[in-house]
């Protein structure tokens, strides 16, 4: 089954979650804090008219954000009115989506993947050197905790006994 793009935006918001949602009229409008455009971009959430932009634009910079939208299926009017008052396109987002099995052809030795919560610090050097700072590593999964991202993880409560029968797959009793 091939997830539709309102389903895949979804995910978006919910793993790389801005700060704050909030609506606005007819747009959805993010608090970024520094987490990249994504996260601070304003969606239309129906139709819009051109009468309804200086609402998502005050709502952003009431924010401390440059006013900027995200364009997506089915908003070619929007991106018209937008090009008509002088936005350009900034940041194109690719989503891009294929099975896993032919990339995985055999499985791979636990000594190149193993599981981890919180990145390695080579990871943190490799995303400053692409300027990805704290701000936008904040974002993953902002306000979740593991057992709300990762369906194996042990509910808060859950005694130490409990982790290793999530471990074992008996996770009725034990997991979220």
């Amino acid at each position: 089954m091939t997830p539709g793009l309102a389903t895949l935006f979804d995910v978006i918001d919910a793993t790389w979650a801005p700060a704050a949602i909030t609506r606005v009229g007819p747009w959805t409008i993010r608090e970024g804090r520094g987490g990249g455009n994504r996260v601070s971009a304003a969606t239309a959430a129906g139709p819009v008219a051109e009468a309804d932009l200086p609402r998502a634009e005050a709502a952003m910079r009431g924010l401390g954000q440059t006013p900027l939208f995200m364009i997506r299926e089915g908003d070619e009017a929007l991106d018209a009115m937008l090009a008509d008052r002088g936005y350009e396109l900034a940041d194109p987002v690719n989503i891009r989506l294929g099975p896993l099995a032919p990339l995985v052809v055999e499985p791979l030795p636990l000594a190149r993947v193993f599981p981890g919560w919180e990145p390695l610090a080579i990871q943190r050097e490799i995303w400053a050197r692409g300027g990805i700072g704290p701000e936008r590593l904040g974002r993953d999964g902002a306000g979740k905790g593991a057992e709300d991202l990762d369906p194996r993880a042990p509910r808060t409560g859950a005694r130490r006994h409990g982790v290793r029968r999530a471990a074992r797959g008996h996770r009725d009793d034990a997991c979220a």
